[in-house]
């Protein structure tokens, strides 16, 4: 509700700065497609808008005028003379990639374009019986791809080794003394990769269901000259069984909301040694919107699941009701993956009890969510009732969440066999 005090006054002011906020946001997006930030952090100097446009290859009338939408909300500094512009070097960690414990919120501005690109089929889409927009593809030449890429490998690359493990009481120890890991929905296994590099003395284990995200992990690997590191496909509900007890830490990077949480969860219980860890790194929220009103990534995450649910999955059906449980939720999964780990073909008629026996559509977990169901499973805004409800049981004796420094669209869950 408003305040009391609030008026038409106060009002007008908030929108006039939500609304120029956003064309800051684009100038961070242009910023950081056309290389300028990376530019802006070589100098050590105030410079002219002619030597930065020179120093980056581009037209100086474009800079200048750019330089001027960045100097005007305070994120370039421009010097008395009004002809030197300077990027002061505390503010450089959050408009790259790269720094330990840092975001890149340019990389974060570059998703206003390209989930925009169908601005103009969105109302018709919002309409009853109107035709879904067109949609981002996720192949390896789409920009809604490369995007997502770069916001998965910014997370990883910064976030893993300083921000999640340090969660985790002595498991940066462990790790440096050798221990077995396995990640849940590796992906392309970047953050499989990390770990592997940073810890050489663990063996790590990645797996997926998408044989063709594992080819790439591999490649990585191997570029990367990594030998403690493997690929596997495997389903999570059906885990072989000499893999019970096998692993002393499990981690696993939005995936499990988009799974059963009550199958998933236990295979991995049952992977884990007696007292191993599981980190469960999810995306911070809560099931019902009134409590997600003071979450600073809520405009994000809000707007990014409406526009990736307005796609035309379905040749044309972008009306489906909002119970609907067909639509696959994409904007934080990984691309390319359906996540259905519980359809696969198994031989094995051992699995495939184990399998019926976890098969309860959504587990019940995350149905008071007011939006839509994720894939196999109950949504990237489940809630953490729910996530603790779930692990609980699931049979772990213990979890707890946590902050991620540097991380405002995430948390983790350290939860204890």
């Amino acid at each position: 509700m408003a305040s009391r005090d609030e008026t038409t006054e106060d009002f007008s002011s908030k929108m006039a700065d939500i609304v120029m906020g956003g064309y800051v946001c684009l100038a961070l997006a242009l910023g950081n497609r056309a290389g300028l930030w990376d530019i802006m952090c070589t100098f050590d100097e105030p410079k002219t808008s002619k030597e930065i446009a020179d120093a980056a290859g581009l037209k100086p009338k474009f800079v200048k005028e750019w330089l001027g939408a960045v100097v005007a909300p305070g994120i370039v500094d421009l010097d008395s003379s009004g002809e030197k512009f300077f990027l002061p070097m505390h503010r450089r960690n959050a408009l790259t990639e790269g720094t330990p414990g840092a975001t890149n919120y340019t990389e974060y501005a570059c998703g206003l374009p390209v989930l925009m690109k169908d601005f103009d089929q969105m109302p018709t889409a919002m309409k009853v019986g109107g035709k879904g927009i067109t949609g981002l593809s996720w192949d390896d030449e789409c920009p809604g791809w490369a995007w997502y890429q770069h916001l998965s490998v910014d997370f990883m690359q910064s976030h893993m080794v300083n921000g999640v493990v340090p969660t985790n009481k002595g498991l940066r120890e462990q790790l440096e003394k050798g221990i077995s890991v396995l990640e849940v929905g590796c992906d392309v296994g970047t953050a499989t990769n990390v770990i592997a590099e940073n810890f050489p003395n663990s063996n790590v284990i990645g797996i997926d269901i998408n044989d063709e995200a594992l080819k790439k992990a591999r490649a990585d690997a191997q570029l990367k000259k990594l030998k403690n590191v493997c690929y596997d496909i495997q389903d999570i509900y059906n885990l072989p069984s000499e893999w019970s007890d096998k692993f002393d830490h499990v981690y696993t990077i939005d995936t499990i909301h988009g799974l059963r949480p009550r199958g998933s969860l236990k295979g991995i219980f049952r992977s884990l040694k007696p007292n191993g860890t599981l980190n469960l790194i999810e995306l911070k929220g809560n099931a019902k919107m009134v409590d997600n009103k003071d979450l600073v990534n809520a405009p994000y995450l809000y707007m990014s699941n409406l526009i990736m649910n307005m796609e035309d999955h379905d040749h044309g059906h972008g009306d489906e009701d909002d119970h609907s449980h067909d639509q696959h939720d994409h904007s934080h999964d990984k691309p390319d993956q359906s996540h259905d780990h519980g359809h696969e073909e198994k031989k094995s008629k051992d699995n495939e009890c184990e399998h019926t026996e976890s098969s309860d559509i959504r587990d019940d977990y995350g149905q008071d969510s007011e939006l839509r169901p994720c894939g196999d499973g109950p949504g990237w805004w489940w809630g953490k009732d729910n996530i603790f409800k779930a692990v609980k049981e699931a049979g772990f004796k213990s979890a707890e969440e946590h902050k991620i420094p540097g991380s405002y669209t995430h948390v983790v869950y350290v939860c204890t066999k």
